[in-house]
C-alpha cells in the first residue's frame, strides 16, 4: 500500500512539473515569445540520465524577465553557442523551450503523471468492483461489472495516450 501511495504522489509531482512547463507552452505562464541565443552548455549525470542545461541571452523587450543570462534546465540534449530558440521564460529567467516537439513531450508527462497519480484509487476501486461468482445462493453471474470495465479501458487508455504522444514528440 505504502508503494501505490508513493506511486501517486510521483504521479502527482510528475504531472505537476508537466503542467507548469505546458503553461508556458501555450502561452498561459511566463512571457511572449522571446529570442534567445545560447551562450554555453553544460551537462551532468551519466549514462542515459545525462541532462543538459543552457545558459543564453536575447533581448527583453518590454517583457517581465531578468536582464542578463537565461537558463533552460533539464534539456535532453546541448545546443552549440550562437543557436537562437524560441523561448517564453519566468520573471526569475527560467526559461522553456517552445515547440511542437517539447508541448508532445508535456503532454505525455502530464497524461504518464495524471495515470500514476489515481492508480492507487483507482486501483482500489477496481478491486472493489469484481464481483464474486461464489456467494452461496446467488446465480452465477458471468463477465465484468461496468465500473470494472470502466477502470480497464481508462487505465489501459491513459498509458496508450501518452505513450502515443511520447513517441510523437520524438518525431517533431
Amino acid at each position: 500500500m505504502l508503494a501505490l501511495l508513493f506511486v501517486s504522489l510521483l504521479g502527482g509531482t510528475l504531472a505537476y512539473g508537466a503542467a507548469g512547463n505546458l503553461g508556458y507552452q501555450t502561452g498561459w505562464r511566463g512571457t511572449p515569445r522571446l529570442a534567445m541565443t545560447i551562450d554555453s552548455c553544460s551537462s551532468h549525470g551519466s549514462g542515459r540520465n545525462v541532462v543538459h542545461a543552457c545558459f543564453g541571452h536575447g533581448d527583453r523587450g518590454s517583457a517581465d524577465t531578468v536582464d542578463g543570462e537565461w537558463l533552460l534546465d533539464d534539456l535532453s540534449h546541448g545546443y552549440h553557442r550562437g543557436t537562437v530558440l524560441s523561448v517564453r521564460c519566468s520573471p526569475t529567467g527560467g526559461c522553456v523551450e517552445i515547440g511542437a516537439g517539447r508541448v508532445a513531450g508535456d503532454v505525455a508527462k502530464l497524461l504518464f503523471g495524471l495515470w500514476l497519480a489515481t492508480l492507487t484509487p483507482g486501483a482500489g476501486l477496481a478491486l472493489l468492483s469484481v464481483r464474486r461468482n461464489e456467494r452461496p445462493g446467488r446465480t452465477p453471474r458471468t463477465g465484468l461489472s461496468l465500473p470494472f470495465r470502466l477502470g480497464l479501458v481508462y487505465f489501459a487508455a491513459l498509458p496508450a495516450l501518452a505513450l502515443l504522444s511520447g513517441i510523437l514528440s520524438l518525431f517533431l
